[in-house]
């Protein structure tokens, strides 16, 4: 008799158990899935910090970038939005990891060297056919302080995380953190635009 009680209230616990393990898996999945937002800011929720990237979708919503046109940028866009980050992932794991890394999806400076304010930003673009991907933007000012389009790389697949860092005089483009996804954004003087290069390995630098 006392087997038979010992057995009911095992499988008893154990039921409660796996009813437990789905709740949260449940509630787990609600979660990400309302963590989607509109335009380029939201995607994520209750995660880890170190893989959020991973997990986020951005969606555009924009009919220009920083005053631009998209039809200047690339005639074949219908909305386009810079990345933003997810405030509400931060605050929630109380740290900003792409700071810590010195990275943002922005950066300003003299990239070229020709005495004018650039910008390089990154976000997503939905094109006229309803196909969505990712870019890489380089603006410059102009002799009337307003940011013109110098060069738009754009990958024609499932919008990803992006962002960009500067270090020992380079520009950076990373595809996630803390890995070796990394570009370099060169500028050619030829072309008068910018394209994405792999880093050389280290100690071949002075090849270049």
């Amino acid at each position: 008799m006392r087997s038979d009680i010992g057995f009911q209230a095992s499988a008893k616990l154990k039921r409660h158990a796996n009813h437990l393990a789905l709740l949260l898996i449940l509630f787990l999945s609600f979660l990400l899935h309302c963590g989607s937002a509109a335009a380029a800011e939201s995607s994520s929720a209750n995660l880890p910090d170190f893989i959020w990237w991973d997990h986020v979708e951005f969606f555009p919503t924009g009919k220009a970038i920083r005053g631009i046109p998209l039809s200047q940028i690339d005639p074949s866009w219908k909305f386009a939005s810079e990345l933003k980050k997810p405030r509400k992932v931060i605050a929630h794991i109380g740290r900003d990891i792409m700071k810590e890394y010195g990275i943002a999806f922005s950066r300003q400076g003299d990239f070229n060297k020709d005495g004018r304010e650039d910008l390089v930003t990154v976000g997503v673009y939905e094109n006229k056919k309803g196909n969505r991907g990712s870019f890489i933007l380089v603006l410059s000012k102009d002799s009337k302080s307003r940011w013109r389009k110098v060069s738009v790389i754009a990958s024609l697949e499932k919008p990803h995380f992006q962002a960009v860092a500067e270090k020992n005089g380079k520009i950076e483009i990373w595809g996630c953190i803390d890995c070796d996804w990394v570009n370099w954004l060169v500028w050619d003087k030829k072309s008068k635009s910018y394209s994405l290069e792999k880093p050389l390995e280290e100690g071949n630098e002075d090849k270049k």
